[in-house]
């Protein structure tokens, strides 16, 4: 069992220093002291001038935000296994992400990474809002050019239209040649021309196509019907407009209404 001492410098790092000193020692029967003055001891530890307790970080430009804070940076080994010889393109690996600090959106603390509450104000992020998301893949952008089809990709989805215009025909629905010209047009924006009509039979492609296309018309067909009055409604609106011209007419005749006529 021995005493050890620390000696401080001031009394100014008494405090701090027992701190820091306490939270790693461990008990093992030896009896620690902190002090500026000297005291009897089996082993003394002269400690330095502690300059500064604390550092204030000022970051204009947002690093911690993308890199972290200073203390944080440790790297073992190389983020990546290239070692810079071979090109990005035909040299892939996934590389793993590091986890920044987030900033709270309550009191704009930079939170440690991977701590979900707050510590300065207590905050508790909705659900989605403080999740951390992989930035490092490159997602092309879909071009925005106009495919171009083939002539044997016009001819395949012709022939199969013709298929199901004769399988209609076959359940005695008749589909017209204009059907099939109009249906070729919205696919391909021209009107069919140079193709053969030898039927082929039905991809789940041009099938589906085709459903959408029988969708979309039947919802058009009832979006028109909600609008437009029925026949009825239509005779009805007539009729009293009908009945207002006659009754300006005979006011304007000073021409009274006979008993039991009606308008």
């Amino acid at each position: 069992m021995f005493r050890v001492l620390f000696k401080t410098a001031c009394k100014d790092d008494i405090e701090h220093v027992r701190d820091i000193i306490m939270n790693l020692h461990q008990e093992n029967g030896d009896t620690i002291i902190v002090s500026d003055n000297d005291l009897p001891a089996d082993i003394v530890i002269n400690v330095p001038r502690v300059q500064k307790k604390a550092a204030i970080i000022l970051d204009h430009s947002g690093t911690v935000h993308r890199l972290g804070y200073p203390d944080d940076i440790e790297y073992d080994e190389l983020p990546s296994k290239n070692d810079g010889m071979k090109t990005r393109d035909s040299y892939r690996e996934q590389e793993k992400r590091e986890k920044l600090p987030k900033e709270c959106s309550s009191c704009h603390y930079m939170k440690p990474a991977g701590v979900y509450v707050c510590p300065k104000c207590g905050f508790k992020p909705l659900t989605g809002e403080d999740v951390d998301v992989d930035t490092s893949r490159t997602i092309q952008k879909l071009s925005k050019k106009e495919r171009i089809y083939t002539q044997a990709e016009k001819q395949s989805f012709y022939s199969q239209l013709k298929y199901y215009q004769n399988q209609r025909v076959s359940q005695g629905k008749i589909l017209s040649d204009g059907w099939v010209g109009n249906t070729f047009k919205d696919k391909f924006g021209v009107y069919p021309r140079g193709l053969h009509d030898t039927p082929q039979e039905l991809t789940p492609e041009v099938n589906n196509f085709i459903k959408h296309k029988q969708i979309a018309w039947a919802k058009s067909r009832k979006k028109t019907e909600q609008v437009q009055p029925s026949s009825n409604e239509q005779q009805e609106m007539r009729l009293e407009v009908a009945r207002g011209k006659v009754r300006e007419i005979r006011k304007q005749l000073d021409t009274p209404l006979y008993q039991g006529e009606a308008l």
